[in-house]
């Protein structure tokens, strides 16, 4: 297992709906909290820290059911994870107010883009989400 070093992996920072979204591309792993939730600088890093720990705990579980570990990836701020943020079934089913069958339906119809990852999972554009929410054209 390569030894976990968070500069090898990138942890993206972004604020989005109000919400400050932190998230890790390789893993497709995310957490957001309520921008007005947060006072200090420190609860950024501990949203930053809780990453972090994600991290560690999917390389630890992915090396102990013997699945293949992400490759890590140096990303410059020009690079897509940067640009356009994507955002889970979950994610989107809050940000539309949606059930998340739903917003899986919509996918299905090609209503929304959406990818899936090499697990099945739906993952959908930011700014596809966000242009649906505001009516325009997906």
């Amino acid at each position: 297992m390569p030894k976990f070093n968070p500069e090898n992996f990138p942890i993206i920072l972004k604020v989005i709906d109000g919400y400050l979204v932190v998230s890790a591309p390789e893993f497709g792993l995310h957490l957001k909290k309520k921008f007005d939730r947060i006072h200090r600088a420190s609860d950024i890093g501990v949203l930053y820290l809780d990453m972090v720990k994600k991290i560690a705990f999917e390389l630890k579980t992915l090396e102990q059911r013997k699945k293949r570990i992400p490759s890590p990836k140096r990303v410059s701020s020009d690079e897509a994870p940067f640009k356009d943020a994507t955002l889970s079934v979950k994610q989107v089913s809050q940000i539309l107010g949606l059930s998340e069958d739903t917003v899986r339906r919509m996918a299905d119809d090609e209503k929304i883009a959406c990818r899936k990852t090499p697990g099945g999972h739906r993952r959908f554009s930011s700014r596809s989400v966000e242009a649906l929410r505001r009516g325009s054209a997906v």
